[in-house]
């Protein structure tokens, strides 16, 4: 071999080593459980995206719902509950069939909330006894990094988040926003869709569900996802969504115009509506009792936002919003009217509704 053949192979060698000790330092998403045989008894949802983690977290609450069925669903925030509180909803009982404890912020746990969560894992373990679980969440930076360490060394599991660092991450994650609904996108439309809402991941997911429910074509065409971008790499309907749900008449109103005059579909905007109001919704059956804080299946620092436009709502006002949209959605595809005059008087109804 020449002296240049071997300056190649020993440089690829290389290479290959270290995609290897990449690929191989690369966690992986644990998938949930299937039985109780699988089950663990301290999950923790590990950084990431904030949607990301947060769905994660309602995924696993939700499967452990369906695989203990008789178990109370216990709620807490790692900073503020009680030492008292959580050796009580995770102790043995005599009473109780168990418990599914969903546990956020624990990057904010105190030691004596580690120490019980440590005990907790020393005597339960895994396997099919379990009839209590905990699946927690901690937010991506470093604190709560000595806690993790703590609760891996007794035996909890690690489910790492993957951050959404640049704009292939954020397509993959599109593509597995329309996996989880049965459906596929072409990769250049899952591009187009993040350049429109790349920055704001609960939004890609939302017109991610609204696709799916308005069209039925698979994959999903990027002619079908610029119907609701415009081919503008500043789509603005959820904008004109927010200045609605703010109260503000005039500025949505606005803003709904220079939408379409920029090359906004219709459609879009009436997708972006339609997904606010139906986030509104939600957090006001949160109020009401109709919905528990589990199924909200919303990041708290959204959920607190909706809750603010969710202020000048009652079901009336949900009735006749909806009925609006609905109004606009079908002179959008192709019933006989006006459209954008149909939608101007969904996005000044809504405006108004939210500002009484």
């Amino acid at each position: 071999m020449s002296s240049y053949q071997n300056r190649r192979a020993v440089a690829s060698s290389k290479a290959t080593s270290r995609l290897s000790s990449r690929r191989a330092a690369k966690p992986s998403i644990l998938a949930v459980p299937a039985s109780a045989e699988n089950m663990t008894a301290l999950t923790i949802i590990d950084g990431g995206d904030e949607y990301v983690n947060h769905q994660t977290l309602q995924r696993f609450s939700q499967a452990y719902q369906r695989l203990l069925p008789e178990a109370e669903v216990i709620e807490v925030d790692a900073g503020t509950v009680s030492v008292l509180d959580l050796d009580s909803a995770i102790g043995p009982s005599l009473l109780a069939e168990g418990a599914v404890v969903v546990m956020s912020n624990l990057e904010n746990a105190s030691d004596g909330v580690v120490s019980v969560l440590a005990s907790f894992l020393d005597r339960k373990g895994s396997g099919s006894a379990l009839d209590t679980v905990v699946i927690a969440s901690r937010a991506a930076g470093s604190k709560g990094s000595r806690i993790l360490a703590t609760l891996k060394s007794h035996g909890a599991v690690i489910d790492k988040i993957m951050p959404l660092k640049n704009t292939g991450d954020r397509v993959s994650f599109v593509m597995s926003e329309f996996r989880t609904q049965g459906r596929s996108v072409e990769p250049i439309a899952a591009r187009e869709l993040v350049e429109a809402y790349g920055a704001r991941t609960s939004d890609l997911a939302a017109m991610c569900d609204q696709l799916c429910a308005d069209f039925a074509e698979d994959p999903v065409s990027v002619a079908t996802v610029r119907q609701y971008t415009g081919m503008t790499a500043q789509a603005t309907g959820f904008q004109v969504a927010d200045a609605a749900l703010s109260g503000n008449v005039s500025q949505s109103v606005v803003m709904l115009r220079r939408a379409i005059a920029s090359g906004v579909a219709p459609a879009g905007i009436v997708g972006a509506l339609a997904s606010k109001l139906r986030s509104v919704a939600r957090v006001s059956a949160i109020a009401s009792g109709a919905l528990s804080a589990s199924e909200l299946e919303m990041p708290d620092w959204l959920a607190s936002k909706v809750r603010m436009q969710a202020r000048g709502f009652s079901s009336d006002r949900f009735a006749v919003c909806f009925e609006a949209v609905a109004r606009a959605d079908e002179q959008t595809k192709g019933g006989s009217g006006d459209a954008i005059f149909a939608l101007e008087q969904a996005v000044e109804l809504i405006a108004r509704c939210a500002r009484q």
